[in-house]
């Protein structure tokens, strides 16, 4: 992309809508000096993409309404690669988690399978991570807090 201040606001706010779609979330510092505009007309393009859905804005920037496109496609070829190899290792790390411990499971296809084979007879646990999959199969265990 390049800089050109002379851009009319709706060719920026495609372009900032691009690099939503793409990274998820945009920094208003950052669309400054790409877009060679002020922080002032970045906000106003961000209230705009806001008002038609696209994000969500926070301070300092904004970040995407919807997920990436290519995130979740590559999540879930990855999920279907050696998916018999993740269940087992999956099924054997969790073996090694007890009760009322808490777990850092990172993101990814295979850490997935360690809270998808965690026994369904635990008091308690309490799982962390960055990962919105590992996250969402963990709310299939009632007793973990996250």
């Amino acid at each position: 992309m390049t800089n050109d201040s002379s851009l009319l606001a709706i060719e920026r706010q495609r372009r900032i809508a691009e690099i939503l779609q793409r990274e998820g979330s945009v920094r208003t510092a950052e669309l400054t000096e790409l877009l060679n505009v002020s922080a002032v007309t970045i906000r106003a393009d961000l209230r705009e993409l806001e008002k038609l859905g696209d994000c969500q804005i926070i301070w300092g920037g904004a970040v995407s309404n919807r997920p990436p496109i290519e995130a979740e496609s590559i999540l879930e070829h990855r999920s279907q690669l050696h998916s018999e190899s993740k269940k087992k290792i999956g099924k054997k790390a969790a073996e090694f988690v007890e009760v009322g411990q808490t777990i850092f499971v990172d993101a990814g296809t295979t850490t997935v399978e360690i809270i998808k084979h965690l026994p369904s007879d635990f008091d308690y646990l309490r799982v962390v991570t960055p990962a919105l999959n590992v996250a969402v199969a963990a709310t299939y265990h009632t007793y973990i807090e996250r």
